[in-house]
């Protein structure tokens, strides 16, 4: 196990045209407009993201699910200083937001490597996101070591969207791809039918994983909503903390996130969100907490 990048290593601020490369050609990190950005630390890696009028609510408002592909290529990019050999997919990621905290036109996310086991080919990073002098997230990462089989370019390049035919009228989670669906079984359970946009894809042809961040988050935006029409008044997620076991691929069938409310209290709800396919089979478990706003 090695903690800190060796002597020798390679500079964040030299991959562009090496490791790093890689996770700016996914279509989901150039749709969402990621980029490399200059690190300040040379143990650190950093991206940018300038926040688009589509990826803003109606009150012009950014979260987490407007940064989730962001906070993803960042995260999971520390990993590399301490083993530019290898390739690594990342496996968890927990993340604490500040809430109602305003989030400007540009975003910097910076992440530091803390270890990896050669043992178990996984890796732990830290990331934070600000925009400006404001912090807005800190996260941890686990990636997991990994062969990819990329896909050709020119097929990739047929994936990636021009940001400016999104519609900025419509909700990010239309974007996305979210629906939700209305069974009726219980006040504090939800259903939203994912149907994967080619848009959102890594190299590899599946949804990239800060994609189901992101997606993930909206589906909490989406509970928020129907909290504030019951009366909740203003609420915000505060945290999400995510195992991403598989990853899904664009599907008629779609998938879908299940949704239980498993506390509503009086400043916080708590929530667990899973992401299957048609046949039961679990792609993504995560839990989060929505903050209200109290007089």
């Amino acid at each position: 196990m090695r903690n800190s990048p060796e002597p020798g290593h390679p500079d964040p601020r030299t991959l562009p045209a090496t490791l790093l490369a890689k996770f700016t050609t996914d279509p989901a990190g150039n749709t969402a407009g990621v980029r490399l950005a200059h690190a300040t630390a040379p143990d650190e890696v950093a991206f940018a993201q300038r926040v688009q009028a589509w990826q803003r609510d109606r009150q012009g408002r950014a979260g987490l699910a407007s940064l989730g592909i962001l906070l993803d290529v960042t995260a999971g990019s520390g990993i590399y200083l301490l083993r530019p050999e290898n390739e690594y997919v990342v496996s968890h990621i927990s993340v604490s937001m500040a809430p109602w905290e305003v989030i400007g036109d540009e975003v910097i996310a910076t992440a530091s490597p803390l270890a990896v086991d050669d043992h178990t080919g996984t890796g732990l990073a830290t990331a934070r996101m600000e925009s400006g002098t404001t912090l807005i997230a800190a996260a941890r990462c686990r990636s997991v070591q990994t062969v990819r089989p990329n896909l050709p370019d020119d097929l990739l390049a047929e994936f990636r969207s021009d940001p400016a035919a999104f519609d900025d009228q419509q909700p990010l989670s239309t974007h996305l791809g979210l629906t939700r669906i209305n069974d009726g079984s219980s006040a504090d359970r939800f259903g939203v039918r994912w149907q994967v946009p080619e848009w959102t894809l890594n190299s590899l042809g599946t949804a990239q994983g800060g994609s189901i961040l992101s997606a993930t988050a909206a589906v909490t935006d989406i509970v928020g909503d129907a909290l504030r029409d019951e009366g909740a008044g203003d609420c915000a997620l505060t945290d999400l903390s995510i195992e991403l076991m598989r990853s899904p691929s664009p599907s008629a069938a779609g998938y879908e996130f299940a949704v239980d409310i498993i506390r509503r209290g009086r400043r916080l709800v708590v929530m667990t969100i899973d992401l299957r396919d048609e046949s039961g089979k679990l792609f993504a478990r995560s839990t989060a907490t929505l903050c209200l706003r109290t007089p």
